[in-house]
């Protein structure tokens, strides 16, 4: 009672099935779960085929000793079934813990159950009776005269192992065809399970929480379809866990270590586990997903580490697990702004192509891409500042990273002032992104605000206006003097010149300045 066929070996899922035999050995295995939409489930030796009895004196006891293990999701006990071959009164008695029902503590009885007929007899219990699930369960029966005893001789089910008190002595004995009937507790299976082979070899599994129930943790197990646990069953507490495929794990019982066979279907098992109120804890039913890819550690596989030395400046495809003899490619791809430097055994191509012989490590290393900024003037007109981001100096020159943005200021010395850029931009102070190799020079030229006379150079002649009397005198390229006399201020003092070409004209104590005449 409480479960229900799960499926064949062969994945066939239906409980009746009819075919041909066309010779040759076949073998089928059932796989049973619980029925999850069934509030009781049973516990004991069911009813079959192959039973013998046998006449038994009045006062015989014996019954049925059930592990822990096996009703740890039950929490009430509500009825029995006993497989009679005559009719038959007897005594009923349930006893909780011990190494026998003499030092274990009675939790019921019930005398004078008449069975009338032979077969499977369910008797319902008066009250249902609360147990502790984390010890031994003993379902005992009486005789109350001479009766007879059903028996079975094979092993029978592992979770109910036959006693029998002979000559106040309980010890073990043959299956007996009795069941308990139990109230289940409410569990709930997880849900979204899958399995993936990481590139690295190691299998990664995980899975959502019920969304009904609360667990306390999870139970997980790698298997196959002939063999659902061939890997002992760990107990985890979160919603994943990776299974690493290291020669130092030796959890599979037929496997040593985690040899999985490459490109074969495997399968993962995982149920949730919750607190039983009565203490203890038990378990929802398994859930299952399929896999299967290239192991660590199986038929000669070998381990290729592709990595970047700095995520943030490159990525790395390829790597993984291959087999010896396999092809390997793998590639070395900059972030914008960086370029492939090489790998970390000197080979210099990002893309790389070769034959998986042993396990090895390729790591890539990825610098900023960089570019020379040059900034230029005449250092006795004035200065430029240049802000943001801190340069590389190398071999006396300037290099910034790409997309580097930098402010330059021009400043001019008193006497000056900032005219242009040398390419012809007139902003300052001025951004720039860098995107390339730059230079640029800053001009700066005569304040003439600031040294109190204005030049008017045009057609062979030249206009002189000044703030305040003085000497004017205009030369030449060769030295010689063109114009000597006083000028006036707030006047525009015109000389005319014999020709086209450059000349030198002093003011008063001020340097002379050079004009060109067209």
């Amino acid at each position: 009672m409480g479960f229900l066929l799960a499926k064949w070996n062969d994945e066939v899922r239906y409980s009746s099935r009819t075919f041909i035999a066309l010779g040759g050995n076949v073998q089928y295995t059932a796989f049973f779960e619980e029925d999850l939409d069934n509030p009781a489930i049973g516990y004991g030796s069911g009813s079959s085929d192959g039973y013998y009895h046998r006449n038994i004196p009045t006062s015989q006891k014996w019954g049925i000793r059930l592990s822990p293990d096996f009703i740890a999701n039950a929490n009430e006990l509500t009825a029995v079934r006993i497989r009679n071959e005559q009719a038959t009164t007897l005594s009923l008695y349930v006893y909780s813990g011990g190494t026998t029902p003499d030092d274990a503590t009675l939790i019921y009885s019930q005398s004078s159950i008449s069975f009338p007929s032979s077969g499977m007899n369910t008797v319902e219990l008066s009250t249902p009776v609360s147990f502790d699930p984390t010890q031994p369960l003993w379902i005992i029966f009486q005789a109350e005269g001479a009766s007879s005893l059903t028996y079975n001789q094979s092993d029978g089910f592992s979770e109910a192992i036959g006693w029998i008190c002979n000559d106040n002595v309980w010890e073990q004995s043959e299956q007996y065809p009795i069941q308990g009937i139990f109230n289940r507790l409410p569990h709930a299976p997880v849900e979204n399970l899958q399995a993936t082979v990481l590139n690295n070899g190691n299998v990664q599994v995980a899975w959502s929480a019920p969304t009904s129930l609360t667990p306390i943790g999870y139970t997980i197990a790698l298997g196959t379809i002939d063999d659902p646990y061939l890997m002992d069953a760990i107990d985890v507490s979160s919603t994943s866990h990776t299974f690493t495929m290291d020669e130092s794990v030796t959890s599979f019982r037929t496997i040593t270590p985690y040899h999985l066979v490459s490109n074969t279907s495997y399968r993962v098992f995982v149920r949730a586990r919750y607190a039983n109120p009565s203490g203890g804890e038990y378990h929802g039913h398994w859930r299952e997903a399929e896999f299967s890819g290239t192991f660590r550690y199986s038929q000669d596989s070998c381990v290729i580490v592709a990595t970047a030395a700095d995520e943030t400046t490159g990525i790395v495809t390829g790597g993984g697990v291959y087999l010896r003899g396999e092809i390997v490619t793998i590639e070395a791809i900059p972030m914008i702004g960086y370029y492939f430097e090489g790998w970390n055994d000197n080979y210099g191509i990002p893309f790389r192509t070769f034959t998986a012989t042993t396990d090895a490590a390729y790591t890539a290393i990825f610098s900023p891409q960089m570019y020379e900024m040059s900034v230029v003037c005449d250092e006795t007109r004035g200065t430029v500042a240049v802000d943001g981001v801190t340069p590389t100096i190398i071999n006396g020159r300037t290099y910034y990273p790409v997309y580097s943005t930098i402010t330059l200021t021009a400043t001019p010395f008193s006497g000056y002032q900032f005219d242009r850029w040398s390419d012809g931009i007139t902003t300052n102070p001025r951004y720039i992104t860098l995107l390339s190799n730059f230079e640029v020079g800053a001009q700066f030229i005569v304040d003439d605000n600031s040294k109190g006379y204005h030049l008017y150079p045009s057609h062979n002649q030249v206009g002189v206006h000044t703030q305040q009397a003085a000497p004017l005198w205009i030369y030449d390229m060769l030295g010689r003097c063109h114009y000597s006399g006083r000028i006036e201020p707030e006047n525009i003092t015109t000389v005319k010149l014999p020709r086209a070409g450059v000349y030198l004209v002093k003011i008063g104590n001020h340097a002379p300045e050079k004009i060109v005449i067209m």
